[in-house]
């Protein structure tokens, strides 16, 4: 895991991501102290992470969809000997 947290002006902004990803949390943790902070762009920001975030959802029902058909029922079997 690796973290990171960040001072924008007044706005402290943190992130978390799985793995070693120091530029990825860097990132995360410059983009979420700007949204903190009231930055002129953090309302396109948000609608696009809003967006990212239902299209991922999108994706993992659909994976989840097609992993379902892919189930085995397994019946009891009783032995009557």
């Amino acid at each position: 895991m690796t973290t990171a947290e960040v001072e924008l002006g007044a706005a402290k902004g943190y992130a978390m991501v799985p793995g070693r990803a120091e530029a990825r949390a860097l990132a995360g943790a410059v983009v979420d102290a700007a949204v903190a902070g009231g930055h002129p762009r953090s309302k396109a920001i948000a609608a696009t992470l809003e967006t990212a975030a239902a299209e991922r959802e999108q994706g993992r029902d659909e994976r989840w969809a097609e992993a379902q058909q892919t189930v085995v029922a397994f019946t009891e079997l009783v032995d009557h000997t």
